[in-house]
């Protein structure tokens, strides 16, 4: 299952969510074990670093997906957890 998270994750693997001349974009980041950032490239079959793809989606509003449970367990706004919700509300 993926959550979606406000920030931009600071390790593990993550698939960011954007929007580029109007049509929807998503790509699939993981950090490696030296702390780089690197995207998932489809020709080569395995993870990448390019600074300049990243300095661009920076720009632009992103939403964040994650499967680490440590950020599913998280508390929201309202200070229940995301993943427990009350069945009587």
């Amino acid at each position: 299952m993926l959550y979606e998270v406000k920030e931009m994750p600071t390790e593990g693997q993550f698939v960011a969510n954007w929007k580029y001349k109007g049509d929807p974009w998503s790509d699939t980041f993981k950090y490696d074990e030296a702390g780089s950032l690197l995207v998932y490239c489809d020709e080569s079959d395995d993870f990448e670093y390019r600074e300049s793809y990243y300095i661009q989606i920076v720009k632009v509003d992103v939403i964040y997906y994650v499967t680490d449970r440590r950020r599913r367990d998280r508390r929201d706004d309202s200070g229940r957890s995301d993943r427990r919700k009350n069945k009587n509300d």
